[in-house]
């Protein structure tokens, strides 16, 4: 396994396997990416699968769907299908999950104040974890032990095991107490459900 740096911009038309990975420009993997660390600063493309152990996000980074242990993104992320991840997820920037978001902690905290006000909301179709903890985010589907919904946020459902708090601000149009912790009825995190239009 090699590291593989991006300074300037380069194209990978296969599956790439590396220990780092470094992307300063703009980095294209069009099939899928495995790797032990990867810190983006530039703008990071996957177009199949990313599994990655340790993701430090600064740019732009997107892909089909991703795998990791811990994530931090202080940018913008796009994952059009689920994001796997084992530990930590923390987005503070924009992010934008198409199906489930599934970790044991996770904290969202997006939009940045402009003139014309709050940026926009993170997005995530399904939100699963032990310990939730969003700010402006919009959700189908929010299930934790402990959960914690602040400013701005807007969620479909959501069923709580421990502890729930609403914000005054955020909007949430159902909420179930479940029995036990939802997170332990989770048995394999990469069994997902499909999204009903």
């Amino acid at each position: 396994m090699n590291d593989v740096i991006i300074l300037g911009q380069k194209k990978y038309k296969e599956n790439v396997i590396a220990e780092k990975v470094k992307v300063a420009g703009h980095g294209c993997f069009l099939k899928g990416l495995q790797a032990a660390n990867a810190y983006v600063s530039g703008v990071f493309t996957v177009g199949g699968k990313t599994s990655i152990n340790h993701l430090k996000n600064r740019g732009h980074f997107k892909s089909r769907e991703l795998e990791a242990f811990t994530v931090d993104s202080k940018g913008f992320m796009k994952i059009d299908g689920h994001a796997a991840v084992n530990e930590q997820f923390f987005s503070k920037g924009v992010l934008t999950i198409g199906g489930m978001l599934c970790a044991r902690n996770i904290s969202i905290k997006s939009g940045a104040l402009s003139k014309r006000g709050w940026g926009r909301r993170s997005k995530c179709y399904q939100v699963k974890g032990d310990t939730i903890e969003m700010e402006a985010v919009a959700a189908d589907s929010v299930e934790g032990n402990v959960v914690r919904i602040g400013a701005r946020c807007v969620v479909g459902e959501l069923r709580y095991g421990e502890h729930c708090e609403v914000h005054p601000t955020s909007i949430v149009k159902k909420v179930t107490k479940a029995g036990g912790n939802p997170w332990l009825n989770l048995n394999n995190v990469r069994h997902y459900g499909k999204r009903v239009e």
